[in-house]
Order: structure tokens, then sequence, then C-alpha cells
């Protein structure tokens, strides 16, 4: 099953942890699941809208006071069952794809220093992806259980983060070293 068509699961789960709007299920996989998920608006409302059609969630309109007013989802019967049953199934690894590394892989008739701009640009969005990440200790849950399982995930962001850099160290050093004598600027 694709990406794609696991995004109702992803988001059977986090209405399942208490996020109850679509702005409060984007909000956590920015802060929390991009190191291992990623989802945009655009796949979200949409597959929000199936889930309820379906039966899986259902949504009260909740008015604000000088704001406007917001859906607050929860999970059904029917939903819940659909989530056990699909964490039930064993997970497969789905091997990561990396434009970098085509990138990378494939820059060599373009001229030097363009492999070398796209690992300084990995290098940079894997500092601020940390740094975004920082807060996300204030997101853990409540339950002893629940928390344990949102501490490794984050270890194995911090693991993956720690491995990519490290990486992407190396591979400065080395793509830099054909390139002494040439101008500073790698996209010259």
């Amino acid at each position: 099953m694709s990406a794609s068509g696991k995004t109702r699961y992803a988001v059977l789960g986090m209405i399942g942890l208490g996020l109850r709007t679509g702005y409060d299920i984007k909000k956590y996989t920015e802060e929390v699941m991009s190191h291992f998920w990623r989802e945009s608006y655009g796949n979200l409302y949409p597959v929000l809208r199936r889930l309820e059609s379906e039966g899986r969630v259902t949504h009260q309109t909740e008015q604000r006071e000088g704001r406007p007013p917001r859906q607050v989802y929860q999970l059904t019967e029917a939903g819940k069952q659909e989530l056990d049953a699909w964490l039930q199934e064993v997970a497969q690894w789905e091997a990561p794809r990396q434009e970098v590394l085509l990138k990378l892989l494939f820059s060599g008739a373009s001229g030097p220093g363009l492999g070398l701009r796209h690992v300084l640009t990995l290098r940079s969005s894997l500092v601020e992806s940390r740094r975004l990440r920082q807060g996300a200790d204030n997101r853990s849950p409540e339950d002893p259980e629940g928390a344990r399982r949102f501490r490794l995930t984050l270890r194995f962001a911090e693991l993956v983060e720690e491995a990519m850099l490290t990486w992407c160290d190396e591979a400065m050093a080395e793509l830099r070293a054909p390139l002494d004598g040439l101008p500073a600027d790698p996209a010259s």
C-alpha cells in the first residue's frame, strides 16, 4: 500500500490520540511526526471527508467567540475497529526515497559544485528540522505508555538525523576536495 493509501490510518491514529481538528492533525505531523511521516493539508481534508462518508469518523461544528467555527472530529466504533485491524498487521519497512541522493548521483554532468550545493541544502534542512522538533516534548501524551512510544519515535529521529548530518559533513569534505582552486560559490 502506498504512503498516500496509509494516510487514512495516520489520520485515524491521530484522532485516536486526541487530535480533533484538521489543523491539530497537520500541526502534529509537522512538529512531531515529520521525521517519519508527512501530510499536506491537500491530503488531510479529503481523507477526513472520506472517513466521515464511510462512517469511520464523525464531526461536530464548534462555534468559537470571535473566531471562525471549526470541525471537531472523533472516531466512531467502525473507525476504532479499522485502526485496530491495521495496527495488528505486520508493518512493512519501506525504503526511504531521498531526492538529494538522486541529484547527487546524477549531478556530475551539470558541472562542479552542484552536488555540494544539494548536500549543503540537505544539511541546512536537517538542522532546521532539529530546531523545529525541540518543542516536540511538550506534545507528549500524558499516559506513561503513550509517552514511552512517543519518546521512541523522537529517538529514532535523533539517530537518523545524527547519521545524516555525519554523512553530510563527510560528503561535503569529499565534494569540496576537487573544487579547491575554483570559485567559493558551489553553484558557479
